[in-house]
């Protein structure tokens, strides 16, 4: 499934329930894309390294969800810092927070990333997340705050807006300022809660010590509604209340659930979660303001396995449907249907299922038909209409082929004769070009030697006439 991946943070009901003495369970962050849900809790007091998936019981709106997985929170976190530049936050708390941001970017691990974005009379995204470390600590160590404005609704949206263009890190946020300011209102401060609280993005708060108690609960109540917490700071403070944030957050267990079933729209729906004797945590989930998931499931491979005799199929996504025989034909090439003998999920995500067959198919092609099939989202999307050609390569053949091929064996015999035959007839040409060759090579040198007895033979008679007529020249020339 194909969609933006929402992170659905709440705050309201986003309450702690107390589970032992002097202890209790947090619920801070819901990441919300059915049918999967994430949720981190965060333990007061409790060791949740001992929590197993069996202990996790879960139900959203009345309906069960699987524990698919529980794990200490090792996935990247992108922080995005929001600092209030404006002239009526004091200098003194103002160069104490900028140096806790730097201690904080200091201690990030490989998986995470920082941003900076400044509000003042202007709002400016001063640092993305990809810079190195001489860039982030001269863009920060630069900064003043001497604005004569606020704009913080404005840098709300720009945060919301940087943090969800990120995918697959958990996203928070943490606004270093002296409450809320709505000079800039061109939304309500209803209109941003409600923004706030189904962007997906937990966001914590840093206020300076010196505002009003009025703006810290007003502030305070706005922050609380991501599931994040607002803290109190001065000017010798900011670091040491800006590190327990990290350790919270790398503290917190990751629990992802899975629903087997379509979830209902339109509706709020309550979410619990009991972790075993350790406690629970709850929160209402507003099923409604989810984004619609508008991408149908696909089949992404249907592969045949000869050991399990089955037919192995996976899905893009969960889909509910894939366990029922009806809902497949398989046919071969002929037309002829192969009966399937039961269907069943292979995995606890439901995105895969196996077809079961009574009777191994016989090698070939076969077409693979699949419908009546939905995913998981509150939109119950149907699966993309299916018809492919699927090779089942079993060893197995019908019986008319069988008959009409040769054993491999024969096959093999057959072939090595005919290269054995090939050897001797080229083996027999080689022996009577060489006997040519020699014979031919003697009858040359029979013949040389005929001719080179002429030779000599013939040429003293010719020198003893040359002479006796040149003595006889010179007899009667006298």
């Amino acid at each position: 499934m194909k969609k933006t991946f929402l992170l659905l943070t709440v705050g309201i009901m986003l309450c702690f329930a107390l589970t032992l003495p002097a202890s209790a369970l947090t619920l801070e962050q819901v990441q919300a894309s059915p049918p999967k849900f994430d949720i981190y809790v965060h333990g007061e007091g409790v060791d949740l390294s001992e929590v197993k998936t069996a202990d996790v019981k879960a139900a959203l709106g009345g309906s069960p969800l699987n524990c698919t997985g529980i794990s200490r929170s090792e996935q990247g976190i992108f922080y995005v810092f929001m600092l209030d530049i404006s002239a009526s936050i004091p200098p003194a708390h103002f160069e104490a927070a900028k140096e806790a941001v730097l201690s904080t970017y200091s201690t990030l691990r490989e998986q995470d990333k920082m941003a900076v974005i400044t509000f003042g009379s202007e709002v400016n995204l001063l640092l993305s997340g990809g810079e190195d470390e001489d860039e982030v600590r001269s863009a920060v160590s630069s900064l003043y705050c001497n604005d004569n404005q606020t704009m913080f609704y404005t840098a709300m949206d720009k945060l919301i807006e940087t943090a969800t263009q990120v995918r697959d890190m958990r996203r928070i946020a943490v606004v270093i300022s002296d409450g809320i300011d709505d000079s800039d209102a061109g939304i309500t401060q209803a209109e941003l809660e409600d923004k706030l609280i189904n962007c997906g993005i937990s966001v914590y708060a840093m206020c300076i010590d010196s505002s009003s108690q009025a703006n810290i609960d007003n502030f305070g109540s706005f922050i609380r509604l991501s599931g994040g917490e607002l803290f109190t700071f001065g000017p010798d403070t900011a670091q040491a209340v800006l590190d327990t944030l990290p350790a919270r957050l790398y503290d917190s267990l990751h629990i992802e659930l899975m629903s087997r079933e379509s979830i209902p729209g339109g509706e709020d729906l309550e979410l619990n979660v009991q972790l075993g004797e350790f406690g629970s945590v709850s929160a209402l989930l507003s099923s409604g303001k989810w984004t619609p998931d508008e991408t149908s499931p696909y089949i992404e491979s249907a592969v045949f396995s000869i050991e399990n005799k089955t037919l192995d199929i996976v899905f893009s996504e969960p889909v509910s449907g894939a366990d029922n025989v009806a809902n497949y034909t398989l046919t071969d090439v002929e037309g002829n249907m192969i009966a399937i003998g039961s269907a069943a999920y292979t995995s606890a995500e439901l995105s895969s299922v196996s077809l079961s067959f009574d009777v191994l198919p016989v090698e070939g092609q076969y077409k693979l038909t699949a419908g009546g099939i939905c995913d998981l989202s509150l939109e119950a999307n149907e699966l993309q209409p299916y018809t492919g050609s699927v090779m089942l390569a079993t060893g197995i053949r019908g019986e008319s082929e069988t008959d009409s091929r040769l054993p491999k064996d024969v096959i093999i015999y057959i072939i090595a004769g005919v290269v054995a035959l090939a050897l001797a007839a080229f083996l027999a040409a080689a022996i009577v070009r060489m006997s040519k060759k020699k014979n031919g090579s003697k009858l040359r040198s029979e013949e040389k030697n005929k001719a080179k007895k002429a030779r000599s033979e013939l040429k003293p008679r010719e020198e003893r006439f040359i002479f006796t007529n040149q003595a006889r020249r010179d007899k009667d020339g006298k």
